[in-house]
């Protein structure tokens, strides 16, 4: 019988398509399509850098496999059982169980997996077979200001504090809201936490100095994933009421997709603001930079139900100078907070009340334009990327040195 092949690190996605991103990696080319340079890529470089040998998967369920030098890349498709509630809970269990069969086969020092796997807890005999699991956290543990109320949410996160204060050997995580989080679950515990940020490409973030041609009329824009836990019927609800106050003052653009984007489009048609509340769908990076430029402000409206980990959008449109209307269940408004105005969670008169105070106020608007511009260095800044945080942190995986 064949031996089977030892491997440094085991890395793990959630569901995007690594072996793509691999291969396109491999070819020294970056993906044509995200402003930003995937995780993944930059984990691949890192490992290159520190000689790791690595298998890296994702649980996407298109079939394959990819293999070059010290690196071994395939796709793992999730189970599904379509039970409600238990049946999300069953199939991060299942993929548990991939994840023990691999470690069992290749017995990788460390594993590092990224939230949305599987259920932290579930990787507790990881530990028990002696394998490092370091914790790679894009959603908070729960909504900022909203601890959880319900007891299966309160027995997850019981969970989760168990995993964190005895199972995890470090932790990595995109905002300092998550690092307050984890350090509320392991008081006292000797856990290292390390924050990095998004990588944005500056070739997709051209400075963008020239405000919008025209303040009539104001237009407002959301991008992002069309989702109730998003706040696009918040949205919506502030449209009206602005559209009520104001009539034709306010254009909402609304670019992406999603579950309930039907379900939108039907609520936009019984309202009558079809003229004034215009959904795009998914657009390429080209005409969705044209719908930024056009805009003069974003909104990002995410709701108390949803574990917001950073909210990209708010980055991309402070790096094309576009203000932001969002709240304080986005972490990304406590980083960039100078270029935000923050309404009250879950509160369309809230939200609508900052989006009349931007579009009244030439003063403040231009101070929140300004304050984007301070802040793009901060958002472009490489140091703080997950690659460069990997590197600075590489005694975790006991690299060798280069």
């Amino acid at each position: 019988m064949k031996k089977a092949e030892r491997f440094d690190v085991i890395y793990c996605e959630c569901s995007g398509d690594i072996v793509a991103a691999f291969d396109l990696w491999s070819q020294g080319q970056s993906n044509p399509s995200p402003p930003v340079q995937t995780y993944s890529s930059q984990f691949f470089a890192f490992a290159r850098q520190a000689r790791l040998r690595v298998y890296a998967l994702s649980g996407n369920p298109r079939p394959a496999r990819s293999r070059r030098d010290n690196f071994c890349v395939a796709h793992h498709a999730k189970t599904v059982f379509p039970i409600p509630v238990v049946g999300y809970h069953l199939g991060q269990f299942v993929q548990a169980l991939v994840l023990a069969r691999l470690a069992l086969r290749h017995r990788p020092r460390v594993m590092l997996v990224d939230s949305g796997v599987t259920d932290w807890i579930f990787l507790l005999p990881l530990r028990i077979l002696g394998v490092r699991i370091v914790a790679v956290l894009h959603n908070s543990l729960w909504p900022n200001g909203f601890s959880p109320r319900t007891l299966l949410k309160r027995l997850w996160l019981g969970a989760d504090r168990l995993f964190f204060r005895h199972v995890a050997h470090a932790a990595f995580c995109v905002s300092p809201l998550i690092e307050r989080q984890l350090r509320c679950l392991a008081p006292g515990s000797a856990l290292p936490v390390v924050q990095f940020r998004v990588l944005f490409d500056p070739r997709h973030f051209p400075p963008e100095t020239a405000a919008p041609a025209s303040a009539v009329p104001f237009r407002v824009m959301f991008a992002g994933r069309i989702e109730r836990n998003k706040g696009v019927f918040d949205h919506l609800a502030a449209a009206r009421l602005l559209e009520t106050e104001h009539p034709g003052r306010f254009v909402h653009e609304v670019c992406g997709d999603g579950g309930d984007l039907d379900e939108l489009a039907r609520r936009v048609d019984a309202l009558g603001l079809s003229a004034i509340f215009r959904l795009h769908g998914q657009l390429d990076r080209e005409s969705l930079l044209a719908r930024y430029r056009a805009s003069h402000v974003v909104v990002v409206p995410t709701r108390s139900d949803f574990c917001e980990g950073f909210a990209q959008v708010v980055a991309e449109a402070v790096l094309l100078c576009r203000p932001v209307v969002t709240n304080a269940v986005v972490p990304a408004a406590e980083i960039l907070h100078e270029a935000i105005l923050e309404f009250h969670t879950d509160d369309a008169e809230s939200l609508a009340a900052c989006i009349r105070r931007l579009a009244a106020s030439a003063e403040l608007y231009q101070a929140k334009r300004s304050a984007c511009m301070r802040l793009r260095d901060t958002l472009l800044d490489a140091r703080c990327s997950f690659g460069a945080q990997l590197s600075e942190h590489r005694d975790l995986f006991r690299a060798e040195p280069v």
